[in-house]
């Protein structure tokens, strides 16, 4: 067998993987936050859980119905605009009630969801 194959296939890769690479050393500059007199601190506000179940859907441990979620929602949203919602589902919900819930939450203006797996 001829060897001129395979060492033209290694040149071409070492030619590939020096045209690739970077050559530069990587190098880190640590910012550390620094309060300046008069300014505050703006605190990510706590994320609404919605947890949705066959039986009832629930924010923050309390029951709700889907036309009080979107009031609830809205004044949230009004309060702090970068609300984060984390959705839990039930396994045994259908998607089609995801898909309501996920509805409820763009339209009260939450533009942060997560979603997550939970079992009551």
């Amino acid at each position: 067998l001829s060897m001129t194959p395979l060492i033209d296939v290694v040149f071409i890769m070492l030619l590939f993987f020096m045209l690739v690479t970077n050559y530069q050393r990587w190098q880190t500059v640590s910012i550390d936050a620094v309060a300046l007199p008069g300014s505050s601190v703006a605190l990510a506000p706590t994320p609404a859980v919605l947890a949705l179940s066959p039986v009832a859907w629930t924010l923050d441990g309390e029951a709700i119905t889907r036309a009080a979620l979107l009031d609830a929602l809205r004044q949230r949203v009004a309060g702090a605009p970068a609300l984060q919602v984390q959705v839990l589902v039930d396994s045994a919900v259908p998607i089609q009630a995801l898909v309501g819930a996920l509805d409820v939450l763009r339209e009260a203006g939450v533009t942060q969801t997560r979603l997550g797996a939970w079992a009551p």
